[in-house]
C-alpha cells in the first residue's frame, strides 16, 4: 500500500484559505486506489461487554481501516463497499441495546482502473 497524505483542512468554511498540495499518482490497469475522510476511522462503536455504564466507544482507528482496505482490495467493487458499509454498521452497533450514532462524515471512494 503506497499513501500520501492528505493536506490537513477542514472542507467547508474557515478564517484563512489554504491551498491543498496536488499529488500526481502513475496508474496501471488493475490498480486500485482510495480517497478517504478520517471518518470511518474515528467513528465510535466496538465495546465489548462488561463496560462500565456511560462508557465511552472506541475509535475504529487509522490502522484497522487501511487493515481492512487491504483485506479486501481483491474483492469486485459493489462487494468492497456492501462489505464497509456492512462492517461499519456492525461497528456502530456491537450489541443489540446499544447503538453508537455516526460522529463525523464518512466518506470512503474507490476506483479500480
Amino acid at each position: 500500500m503506497i499513501e500520501y497524505k492528505g493536506d490537513r483542512q477542514h472542507v467547508g468554511w474557515h478564517d484563512v484559505t489554504k491551498l491543498f498540495k496536488n499529488h500526481q499518482i502513475q496508474l496501471e490497469s488493475g490498480d486500485t486506489f482510495y480517497i478517504f475522510s478520517d471518518g470511518y476511522a474515528s467513528q465510535l462503536g466496538g465495546v465489548e461487554d462488561g463496560i462500565l455504564e456511560g462508557m465511552e466507544g472506541k475509535k475504529f482507528m487509522s490502522r484497522k481501516f487501511k487493515n481492512l482496505l487491504l483485506a479486501i482490495a481483491d474483492r469486485d467493487m459493489e462487494n468492497q463497499g456492501d462489505f464497509l458499509d456492512q462492517t461499519i454498521e456492525e461497528w456502530m452497533k456491537p450489541k443489540q441495546n446499544l447503538v453508537y450514532e455516526q460522529t463525523d462524515d464518512i466518506l470512503v471512494i474507490g476506483v479500480r482502473v
